[in-house]
């Protein structure tokens, strides 16, 4: 199979963006979902669901809170040769986890012609994945209520790569590359510098802020759609 990861995964916290609470990802072009260019949550579990204690989720989170632990941020940190092999066996979890997950994803879309279907969950287990279609968003959490405004280990998250070479012909041309491509926006909410003076106050804040509820803005429906309170918009 491809390899769709290939930048990691990541929390909004990274390159030392402490006060970041929230994320809004903007689609701004359609990638047909078969080739890939979703946004995974290897962590994200729809909303209803309750997955026994000690299951596959559970282990993926004890993955995800031993790197925000060790003060890993992006799994590429991971390799830091002074870190203990327990922190890149995390890293190499949570990422095999995702790649699985991006893989299933585009296999899964059907292929040209067929209706798109933005969100895929994740088959028996948690995570999802969420194809760019134009003009469609997607908000989130990286410090929740949840977490008690500290960063919700649940936030980790990639873009899979774009793969043109589905056919079998490993000959891409270039015009098939700026036509296939996948771009977003994103805009952070970051805690004010006048709330973040200490952790204690910034975590507060954050608790404070972390419910996000359908709702109208500027003519875009937001919706709820997982326990993560992760919410797409179209």
């Amino acid at each position: 199979q491809p390899v769709r990861m290939t930048l990691g995964l990541h929390v909004d916290t990274n390159n030392c963006r402490e006060r970041r609470w929230l994320t809004f990802i903007i689609y701004l072009h359609t990638t047909p979902p078969w080739l890939g260019g979703h946004t995974v949550f290897p962590l994200a579990s729809r909303r209803g669901t309750r997955e026994p204690r000690g299951g596959k989720l559970s282990q993926l989170r004890a993955s995800a809170e031993l790197l925000l632990a060790s003060g890993i941020h992006h799994t590429g940190q991971a390799a830091n040769p002074c870190l203990g092999p327990e922190v890149r066996s995390a890293a190499g979890h949570l990422l095999a986890h995702a790649e699985e997950i991006a893989n299933i994803a585009a296999s899964n879309s059907g292929g040209e012609g067929l209706p798109v279907e933005q969100v895929f969950w994740a088959p028996g287990g948690p995570g999802m994945a969420v194809a760019p279609l134009r003009g469609s968003c997607v908000a989130f959490l990286t410090r929740s209520a949840v977490a008690a405004g500290a960063i919700d280990a649940r936030s980790w998250h990639a873009g899979a790569a774009v793969l043109a070479n589905q056919g079998g012909n490993m000959e891409t041309t270039l015009t098939q590359d700026c036509v296939i491509g996948k771009w977003t926006l994103q805009k952070f909410r970051e805690v004010p510098p006048e709330d973040a003076e200490t952790r204690c106050s910034l975590e507060s804040f954050a608790k404070q802020h972390g419910d996000l509820r359908p709702c109208y803005v500027d003519n875009v429906h937001f919706e709820v759609a997982c326990e993560e309170e992760l919410m797409f918009g179209k």
